[in-house]
């Protein structure tokens, strides 16, 4: 006749305890071991990742030199803005402030500090600088400016219609500047450099319309040149107006 055995209830709470602490010290090995990996590869990635460069000033040379790849950088004027900065890939720093390469640009030729509507962009001794006559520009993005940052409310995209603002620009009346006045930026793109913006000022003043390249100081009398794009009720378009294309409905 077969016996049934009664089992030892503290026998088996005993060994329900070894076999748990067995776990959880199997899990703090691994755990180790996982710290341990992880905490050879941060240490690895420390010592052989690139380290921003330090561009300095060399009153010398007349710039800031890369002395890890021999390159002279210079502050380009304010009228020039980047269209992107690549702001994960730090690459150097200037002056205390990390600089970054430019989308479309190599690093070795292009920098610029981070952008939000302030920020310094350099290039490198040697390339020519554009100037806006220069610029190979097809496009005008006309923007506001306020706290939450730059909107584009209309676009030039008329390859001659671009040409007459820098036309007016160039050879427009000189003038005095308004004392107060709506302000929007001008900004040009160009195929040719496409990590750039080439950026002037419009201004609506309260007897007139302005156009202001800050880089050069420069200020003319827009006139009515952009009504068709701004209209202002006081004002009226004439035959010096531009005239926005009207968008065909499919």
């Amino acid at each position: 006749m077969a016996v049934k055995l009664k089992s030892d209830p503290k026998k088996k709470e005993k060994e329900r305890k070894a076999a748990r602490a067995e776990t959880l010290k199997k899990a703090g090995v691994c755990a180790l071991a996982l710290l341990l990996v992880v905490g050879i590869g941060v240490g690895m990635w420390a010592i052989f990742a690139p380290k921003p460069v330090q561009i300095v000033y060399d009153k010398e040379k007349g710039g800031y030199y890369d002395a890890k790849h021999g390159v002279l950088y210079h502050y380009a004027p304010v009228s020039y803005e980047p269209v992107k900065v690549r702001i994960t890939e730090k690459y150097g720093t200037i002056d205390g402030e990390t600089v970054y390469p430019l989308t479309g640009a190599e690093p070795t030729r292009w920098l610029s500090e981070k952008y939000q509507g302030m920020g310094a962009i350099y290039y490198a001794d040697g390339i020519g600088l554009p100037a806006l006559t220069e610029f190979d520009a097809d496009t005008v993005c006309i923007c506001t400016e306020s706290e939450m940052g730059v909107k584009q409310v209309r676009s030039i995209e008329v390859r001659d219609q671009v040409l007459a603002v820098i036309d007016k620009l160039e050879n427009g009346e000189s003038t005095i500047m308004p004392t107060e006045a709506t302000v929007y930026h001008l900004k040009f793109t160009s195929a040719t450099y496409s990590w750039l913006y080439y950026d002037i000022l419009y201004y609506e003043a309260d007897d007139g319309n302005y156009l202001y390249d800050r880089s050069r100081q420069k200020l003319v009398d827009a006139g009515t040149l952009l009504l068709g794009y701004l209209p202002r009720a006081a004002m009226k378009a004439d035959e010096n107006t531009l005239i926005m294309p009207v968008e065909e409905t499919k």
